[in-house]
């Protein structure tokens, strides 16, 4: 009986814990989504491409993945808010 008790404390203490940590996910998730843009490019051949990116200062720096602006013509960002920037310029 004691084997099958611990088994069930187990289980259960096992269940909390994957429970707790896709709650964390999710909670971190929430916190940080207004920190989220899509960066629309237009390519130099004249298609477009979409790719994410997140704020990462109050003056308008955004990270974002080199491959995102490989071949990029023209720039810009939208906002978790649905606000559009202007043209945007790549740094680095």
């Amino acid at each position: 009986m004691k084997k099958v008790l611990a088994l069930v404390g187990l289980c259960f203490f096992v269940g909390f814990t994957v429970y707790a940590q896709e709650h964390n996910h999710t909670q971190i998730a929430r916190q940080n989504m207004p920190a989220v843009v899509a960066v629309n490019v237009m390519q130099k051949d004249g298609g477009t491409f979409t790719g994410t990116g997140f704020v990462l200062s109050e003056n308008g720096l955004v990270a974002t993945n080199r491959h995102v602006l490989d071949n990029a013509l023209y720039i810009n960002l939208t906002f978790n808010n649905g606000t559009i920037s202007g043209e945007a310029t790549a740094l680095a």
